[in-house]
């Protein structure tokens, strides 16, 4: 569900593992995928769909052109195909009606939207044992209630909910948090650059004496790392929602509005009516943001450190927050580059003067379609 870049690219993914000449099945890490054969059914975006009764060829949905246009992508599908396929307006009942086949031992629907309409279905479609797959951070940070149905239905049923790519992309965040609680371990204090957006923004700024935020963001508009609607990175948003995630899989019981954030958006566009254009945001970054954060930066190299948006979950205090933090040449935070994501757990046996960290790339299509396809 869902044909931008993250849908595109695991799309891509599917298609390469599937001729892949690399699965050897004399490899122990590849024994379970040697017997592994996927069939995409159906696509759908906001407004088409396509649902192949006998499966969509992978070589034909591989390129960013086939996914991104549903009805050539339909057209070029040969005729006995096109037979026993279906091309309609997207209705999201009719297209998990149709994936809940007996015929198929495991059904499976993918979200690689940032839709709340999809969201809000996963536990109706849970209920149905069909599994759910998401990139999508609007159930796992959406309302408390909603959260809370989903895990009802997952627990009720053998369908699962694998969002492992919520936070970190193939990054194995919530994967750890597992381990260190199912092992006995209590956490204490996890700590982050959950945003890679972010991430790379103040990594240019530290790195570079004459860099600006607005240029720095803009950079990373270009390359593809910032969400959908921007805002939500400058909001401190998509961070946000990634620290309740973790929040809630250590038991916290939190909504989004309890998170502490600091907004790096001008106030003046803030207000009712104010033109939310790319262009009006990066001339507003430029007027009333890049003095403010140039100056913290400078304050923050003068003492050693560098400047990162952070984001801190105090699981002792049930707590969150999600801002600007200087933080010293040691501190597990200082070391990321580019557009990594870092995650630091303290706990009961990782000491606050040795904590476990995870440090990789945490934004962009590929990453995240590789996270993706892990669950799967």
């Amino acid at each position: 569900i869902g044909s931008g870049l993250v849908g595109t690219q695991l799309l891509k993914q599917l298609a390469h593992f599937d001729t892949s000449l690399s699965k050897d099945s004399n490899v122990p890490a590849l024994a379970e995928v040697n017997r592994l054969r996927i069939e995409v059914r159906a696509i759908c975006d906001a407004n088409k769909m396509v649902l192949a009764e006998h499966g969509i060829p992978l070589a034909k949905i591989s390129s960013e052109d086939a996914v991104s246009d549903l009805t050539a992508m339909y057209s070029g599908l040969p005729k006995e195909d096109r037979q026993t396929t279906r091309f309609d307006a997207t209705d999201l009942d009719e297209f998990a009606d149709f994936m809940d086949t007996k015929r198929i031992p495991h059904r499976i629907l993918i979200d690689c939207t940032a839709s709340e309409e999809v969201a809000a279905k996963y536990p109706e479609w849970l209920k149905r044992g069909i599994h759910v797959i998401s990139p999508n951070k609007l159930a796992g940070a959406g309302s408390l209630k909603h959260y809370l149905r989903c895990m009802e239905a997952m627990r009720n049923s053998e369908a699962e909910w694998c969002y492992e790519s919520t936070v970190g992309a193939q990054m194995p965040v919530l994967s750890v948090i597992h381990d260190i609680l199912q092992t006995g371990d209590k956490v204490v204090r996890v700590e982050g650059i959950l945003s890679g957006t972010m991430g790379f923004v103040f990594e240019i700024l530290n790195k570079i004496p004459e860099a600006v935020f607005s240029c720095a963001f803009r950079e990373a508009r270009e390359e593809h790392l910032t969400e959908p609607d921007p805002y939500e990175d400058l909001l401190g948003k998509d961070a946000a929602r990634k620290a309740l995630i973790i929040a809630r899989e250590l038991g916290l019981n939190l909504e989004l509005s309890d998170v502490e954030v600091e907004s790096l958006v001008p106030e003046s566009l803030l207000k009712k009516g104010a033109d939310r254009s790319w262009e009006a945001l990066r001339a507003e970054l430029q007027k009333s943001v890049d003095m403010g954060i140039r100056t913290k930066v400078v304050e923050a190299r003068s003492k050693g450190h560098s400047l990162r948006y952070v984001g801190e979950i105090d699981a002792e205090k049930g707590k969150i927050f999600v801002g600007l933090k200087s933080v010293p040449p040691d501190h597990p935070l200082a070391r990321a580059r580019e557009f990594e994501t870092v995650a630091s757990f303290t706990t009961e046996r990782y000491t606050q003067s040795s904590p476990l960290v995870l440090r990789g790339p945490g934004a962009g299509a590929v990453v995240t379609a590789t996270a993706v396809f892990a669950d799967l």
